[in-house]
């Protein structure tokens, strides 16, 4: 598979889905950006994905909203959010099953996705992980677990992250949030929709998805790491 290849893909993935993306380059390197509503924890109750396809691999960013870095850049308590990314990145790690019965793959990590405060002026509170396009050509969940899981798991994570930012909790009781997530589990079906399209250039985005109404096929989890 090559970098064209995994576009048409995720197009095909996004064809039979109400997502609205955007498609555009930064610094040479194609870029597809969605919108993600519905999320209650979260700042703006939204958040947003970015797709960047590179030559051998894709990279995969899942984060907050503008109001959520705002929040992060006037923070006095990055060095505990600092602290309390680590911990996260050393005791959560996500998972994705398929939810009809696990008979079509097993339980799985399927990658590590790290999460961590930009190292620029955005102050972005981001999940990324690189997906090698030898990897993407024979999976089948590699979407699902991105658009889906890690978006959960941040909505999860939001009342520790920000709580913390703002001086409502200390580092150790938002350690104790992280530890209370319980587990996720979703059964749905799958379905068809022809809501789904790609943005022109300088198109804002006016209905961004409520992906809390969609239905989805997998089951989608939390797996605590043990100590």
């Amino acid at each position: 598979m090559n970098k064209e290849q995994a576009k048409t893909k995720l197009r095909f993935y996004l064809r039979g889905r109400p997502y609205r993306y955007y498609a555009d380059k930064v610094n040479g390197v194609d870029r597809f950006t969605m919108t993600y509503k519905g999320y209650e924890n979260s700042p703006d109750n939204s958040m947003e994905g970015s797709f960047y396809f590179y030559s051998e691999c894709m990279e995969i960013h899942i984060y907050y909203s503008d109001s959520g870095s705002k929040l992060c850049r006037e923070s006095t308590h990055k060095n505990s959010l600092m602290r309390l990314l680590n911990y996260i990145n050393a005791t959560l790690w996500s998972v994705g099953v398929n939810g009809h019965s696990n008979d079509m793959y097993k339980t799985t990590h399927c990658c590590s996705p790290r999460i961590y405060m930009a190292e620029d002026d955005t102050y972005d509170i981001v999940m990324t992980a690189t997906i090698p396009y030898v990897f993407y050509e024979y999976t089948y969940f590699v979407e699902d677990f991105f658009i889906v899981s890690i978006t959960k798991l941040l909505d999860s994570l939001a009342p520790a992250i920000f709580q913390l930012l703002s001086g409502k909790k200390s580092l150790k009781e938002a350690k104790r949030m992280v530890d209370s997530i319980p587990q996720l589990t979703y059964y749905t079906e799958m379905f068809q929709t022809e809501d789904t399209q790609e943005l022109k250039k300088g198109e804002k985005n006016t209905k961004p998805i409520d992906i809390m109404k969609i239905d989805f096929s997998e089951y989608l989890g939390i797996h605590k790491k043990r100590k």
